[in-house]
């Protein structure tokens, strides 16, 4: 299997003459698209003065994912210097409860930060900004280069690929070039991969509490007490769903962050088993997390035409494995984790 960091040279092209638009206008000089070239850091490409390296890791975008990744980077103690950055204060009381982070607002980010991070995570969702790849652009600043002995990472997502029926999906699988949203992942992939980083496509992130089994069900429940009939989602009952969960992406991250050999590289981290909808629902509904939820009804039970992702080079890459195989899995190992502390009670 091999990967490919170009999307086609029309790709390229576009953006290119994006990079060109966007450097004239801040008055930047055009950056090289060549992945094969010697990575250089941003700094140096600007012809500016870097800072001396003054943070192991810094996260851009502490959100969910931020938290899971600065949480696991503080248990390696291997990082005296974090630091976690938001766009507001939301999140501060989170991030201190983990320790040993400074939080930083994204406003307070100034020039002297320039080069300043031998690690440089960005965790920032398309949604963050209208102008996300200037985003994407100056958050990259903050990384010190190859010199440093670190590593630049941009957090996409399988999103980009769009739904391609039955198809196997890999690294180097064509992204939906017709799509406005894998354009946006698309370009600010580029950025980084142009400096010598690596973007890392995520599949459908989750928590017990968080992703689809948890929008499809609190629907179905708001409907029942509402003695409303049960909604009806549209798609087939039978669509399959690549997840991989939080904790599991969050090493996936971390991973690829040690692995300071792999440069300009797009990988694929997601679990060992696509999920139907409906058995994203009734894996949810076994666990006892969701008592007053009603199973869901879908449009249709087609079979699937989804498409499936094998991340099986990106896990031999990096060496990594994720913790939970499956969300059914996962939410099995929730099921037996309550009965057992309800035996654990009644014992009591």
């Amino acid at each position: 299997e091999s990967m490919c960091v170009n999307a086609g040279n029309g790709r390229l092209v576009f953006i290119s003459i994006l990079f060109l638009l966007l450097r004239v206008s801040q008055s930047f000089s055009t950056p090289n698209l060549n992945f094969g070239h010697k990575a250089t850091s941003s700094a140096q490409q600007q012809g500016m003065q870097a800072s001396p390296i003054q943070h192991d890791v810094w996260v851009v975008g502490s959100g969910t994912l931020g938290l899971k990744i600065l949480s696991q980077l503080k248990s390696a103690s291997k990082y005296a210097d974090i630091v976690a950055e938001t766009q507001s204060d939301s999140r501060k009381d989170e991030i201190n409860s983990i320790g040993g982070i400074q939080h930083r607002l994204r406003a307070m980010r100034s020039e002297a930060d320039v080069g300043s991070a031998r690690n440089v995570i960005i965790c920032l969702p398309p949604s963050c900004s209208t102008s996300y790849t200037d985003e994407i652009i100056d958050a990259a600043r903050l990384w010190a280069g190859r010199s440093g002995g670190g590593n630049l990472i941009y957090t996409s997502s399988t999103g980009i690929y769009g739904e391609a029926a039955n198809s196997i999906v890999t690294e180097s699988y064509p992204i939906d070039s017709a799509s406005p949203s894998a354009a946006r992942l698309a370009a600010a992939e580029d950025v980084v991969l142009s400096q010598g980083g690596n973007a890392i496509r995520l599949a459908g992130l989750y928590t017990e509490l968080r992703g689809p089994h948890s929008y499809w069900l609190n629907k179905s429940r708001d409907a029942a007490m509402a003695n409303l009939p049960v909604p009806v989602l549209p798609g087939s009952a039978q669509s399959l769903v690549n997840m991989v969960h939080y904790e599991d992406a969050a090493g996936a991250v971390i991973a690829l962050m040690k692995a300071t050999d792999i440069t300009s590289r797009i990988l694929l981290a997601v679990d060992n088993e696509p999920v139907s909808r409906e058995e994203i629902c009734s894996s949810a509904l076994a666990s006892g997390l969701f008592p007053n939820s009603p199973m869901p009804q879908f449009a249709s039970r087609e079979p699937s035409t989804s498409k499936i992702c094998d991340g099986s080079l990106t896990r031999r890459m990096l060496k990594w494995e994720p913790r939970y195989p499956s969300f059914r899995a996962y939410m099995r190992g929730l099921n037996r984790r309550t009965l057992e502390q309800d035996v654990e009670a009644v014992g009591k």
